[in-house]
């Protein structure tokens, strides 16, 4: 496959991103009220949200809408695929509460299996990253479940970066599973998880020769170390810079996985101006970031 293959999709990116609203546009949707926001939105790219306390839904849906018109335009599904896989672990996550946590380690494999149909076209790719044998949880099976989802998720994403045989998707995968490295061991400092727990998580492509130093050291500054110059988060602004990047080449995965991760960004931007619009900000608190969340 060659970066020419990519040409016609990075032209409908670059031609979709002149319609995002602008900083300025969004912010002024917080100081509206509901229906003017309504109103707004319907004559915008991102279409009517009916009533504006729907904006969740509509909100997913827009993105689910994305990703699929994206994955039909493009030669390999690879770079939608990506963000697929976020959304996935997301959905899988919901359902972790069902685990009894003192589940072992062959109920916990089970959980899994089951567990792993609700990535639908990825499903065989989390399977995969699912599998037993598994050590006893030592934390509770709750815990382990959710480590291992997320291990899962970032390393079916740094597989379909490989595929997409792209510098910037690599890199951007690379110090997206950096920085969530970060948190989940800063996460297991503050809630004092032992280090057996950690290999719920710590496995494969992500015991890197930081993540072994953490394991052993325990320190935060071996936590931050994992992350380097990326630890503030895996879908942030730093994250969204290193796909930028792509802008150098204009037909390439890169060029279209940016264009998704900037659509997500105006999609969480613009719940944030309706959750102000509507009140709910103190009680519902931010909106997810990014096109996974």
């Amino acid at each position: 496959m060659s970066l020419d293959d990519w040409a016609f999709v990075s032209g409908v990116c670059a031609a979709r991103e002149t319609l995002f609203l602008s900083e300025r546009a969004i912010d002024e949707l917080s100081g509206l009220s509901p229906r003017e926001v309504s109103s707004r939105l319907s004559r915008s790219f991102f279409g009517p949200v009916e009533p504006l306390d729907s904006i969740d839904r509509v909100s997913d849906v827009r993105l689910a809408q994305e990703l699929d018109e994206i994955a039909k335009l493009s030669p390999s599904p690879a770079i939608a695929d990506i963000l697929r896989a976020g959304r996935a672990a997301h959905e899988m996550r919901k359902v972790i509460a069902e685990l009894p946590d003192g589940a072992d380690s062959r109920e916990l494999a089970r959980f899994l299996a089951r567990l792993s149909l609700r990535a639908l076209g990825l499903a065989e790719r989390f399977a995969a990253r699912l599998e037993p044998p598994f050590p006893e949880p030592v934390a509770g099976a709750r815990s382990a479940a959710s480590l291992l989802v997320d291990s899962a998720e970032l390393m079916v994403t740094l597989e379909l970066a490989d595929e997409s045989g792209d510098a910037v998707v690599a890199s951007w995968a690379d110090r997206r599973a950096q920085a969530a490295s970060a948190r989940v061991a800063r996460r297991a400092l503050a809630q004092g998880l032992p280090s057996e727990a950690l290999y719920f998580f710590f496995r494969g492509r992500l015991l890197t020769a930081r993540a072994r130093e953490f394991l052993s050291d325990r320190t935060e500054r071996a936590a931050a170390a994992i992350a380097g110059e990326f630890a503030e988060g895996a879908d942030g602004p730093e994250l969204l810079e290193v796909a930028a990047a792509s802008k150098g080449e204009p037909f390439s995965p890169g060029r279209v996985l940016h264009y998704l991760l900037a659509f997500g960004e105006q999609a969480r931007l613009i719940r944030r101006a309706a959750y102000r619009s509507l009140g709910w900000l103190e009680t519902a608190g931010e909106p997810g970031r990014g096109i996974a969340a």
